[in-house]
């Protein structure tokens, strides 16, 4: 019977510790194994000062359910122990008795990371479309009133041109007008859904079109690497819409890296480890192309902002290319994705499934 309880404990999600009043651990379930990467028998060896060093409140909170019996539960607890990776859990300590004496204390860790981590990707999200939204119906609120303002300025510029009065202020409002009017054809690629028109091609062909352009564009000394998977299919994507994302994601790793340094660009195939945590469909097959630059990366309290349309830390720039390509490939079944590099450098990822559905 002892031997069917603990087989069920060792199937419970959630990690468990027996300790008992001597600060022992006496039992450790599977979960707590993979928690700590140690086998259950050599959790038991350890005494429970070691496995949580350095966190004083945890430590404290185990002394008084074992001395007085006091409970503690934390719904968001981060555990700041060397030992243990970091993660935020669902904590509880709860004292064990035995013919109305503590004698032992359970502590139950169930890792909420993931959970929050999708929570909080969720309301990312709904922040960046609901702001995408309001900009392309600003977008369509500015379209009317500005093609009056340029029907009326290219008049003026035919009278003043019959007068032979120079024309050269009312060109210069016309070429403001047509910036503007680029601009609100960025807008209203927010708006929902994002038409697409999918037809089967090899990406290759694209980046290496992104590229040879890139490499012709200017004269900045700068090393281009290309490390593609020749095995990849052909992709069922928006051919048009994947080259404004490639070009945008290898111009910004053109720009931000110094000169002399090096861009990298990737493709491969993508297991299933690396879809781990992307929240992505597991059934679907994904290729995956990344962009890696030698600049400066993106500073940490930027980075839940990355994909938000208007922002931006270019002092020129208008905060759209990235929140773009972030929804064609959101449009496709995709996911851009920013990663840090631990020397220096910024790593940006698209995962694109091969076949798109329907």
């Amino acid at each position: 019977m002892k031997d069917f309880a603990h087989n069920i404990l060792d199937h419970l999600p959630p990690a468990l510790l027996v300790c008992n009043q001597r600060g022992q651990v006496i039992y450790a379930n599977e979960a707590a194994s993979r928690l700590w990467q140690k086998d259950p028998q050599k959790l038991c060896t350890k005494p429970f000062d070691l496995l949580f060093l350095g966190d004083e409140t945890l430590l404290s909170k185990l002394h008084q359910a074992l001395r007085h019996g006091k409970e503690f539960n934390a719904r968001e607890y981060q555990i700041d122990a060397p030992n243990l990776r970091h993660g935020v859990f669902e904590l509880s300590i709860s004292p064990v008795y035995e013919n109305g004496k503590i004698v032992s204390a359970l502590i139950t860790l169930y890792d909420i990371s993931a959970q929050l981590e999708k929570q909080e990707r969720g309301q990312q999200l709904r922040l960046n479309d609901a702001i995408g939204m309001l900009a392309s119906s600003m977008a369509h609120e500015i379209q009317n009133p500005l093609g009056g303002i340029k029907g009326a300025t290219q008049l003026q510029m035919r009278d003043l041109d019959e007068l032979g009065i120079s024309t050269e202020p009312s060109e210069m409002v016309l070429e403001e007008i047509k910036r503007i009017e680029r601009l609100l054809e960025e807008l209203l690629l927010h708006s929902d859904p994002l038409p697409l028109s999918a037809q089967p091609f090899n990406i290759h062909e694209i980046l290496e079109t992104v590229i040879w352009f890139e490499e012709n564009r200017g004269n900045r000394r700068l090393q281009l690497n290309r490390i593609f998977d020749p095995s990849l299919p052909e992709i069922e994507c928006d051919r048009d819409k994947l080259h404004q994302v490639f070009l945008n994601l290898i111009r910004n790793a053109i720009e931000a890296s110094p000169e002399g340094g090096e861009v990298t660009i990737r493709s491969s195939f993508c297991s299933q480890w690396q879809l781990a945590s992307k929240h992505l469909a597991p059934q679907r097959k994904y290729m995956l192309i990344e962009v890696e630059d030698q600049g400066p990366g993106i500073d940490d309290e930027h980075i839940s902002q990355l994909f938000r349309p208007l922002f931006t830390t270019k002092p020129n720039g208008h905060g759209l290319g990235l929140s773009i390509s972030y929804r064609i490939i959101q449009s496709h079944g995709g996911l851009l994705n920013y990663q840090p590099v631990p020397s220096s450098g910024a790593l940006f990822q698209v995962y694109l499934p091969t076949q798109q559905l329907g």
